[in-house]
C-alpha cells in the first residue's frame, strides 16, 4: 500500500484495508529491532499481530549498525507508547 509514509501511517492504512476485507489477523515481517514498535502499532490500530524478524537487510549489517537501531527504536517506541504518534508525526522531528 503506497499510502503510509511511516510506520504509523502504514499500520492505519493496512488496519483500514483490513476492516473492508474482515481480516483481522496479520504477521509482520520486519527487521528485529522495529518487531515490538510494529506490532504495538498494528495492535493498536485493530490488528491482532505476530511479527517474524527478519535477519537480512541495513540494520543487521554490522554491530555498529545494529547498536544504532537499537537506541533508535527504543526512542521510537517510548516516543509512541508516550504520546501515539511516530518520529515523522512528533513535533520537531524529522
Amino acid at each position: 500500500m503506497p499510502e503510509g509514509v511511516d510506520t504509523l501511517e502504514s499500520m492505519r492504512s493496512v488496519s483500514a484495508a483490513f476492516d473492508e476485507r474482515g481480516w483481522t489477523t496479520a504477521v509482520l515481517v520486519t527487521d528485529p529491532w522495529h518487531a515490538m514498535r510494529t506490532q504495538r502499532m498494528a495492535e493498536d490500530a485493530g490488528i491482532e499481530a505476530t511479527t517474524s524478524p527478519t535477519r537480512q537487510g541495513p540494520s543487521v549489517y554490522s554491530r555498529t549498525t545494529q547498536v544504532r537501531y537499537i537506541f533508535r527504536e527504543t526512542a521510537a517506541y517510548l516516543l509512541y507508547r508516550a504520546t501515539g504518534e511516530s518520529i515523522a508525526g512528533a513535533p520537531g522531528i524529522g
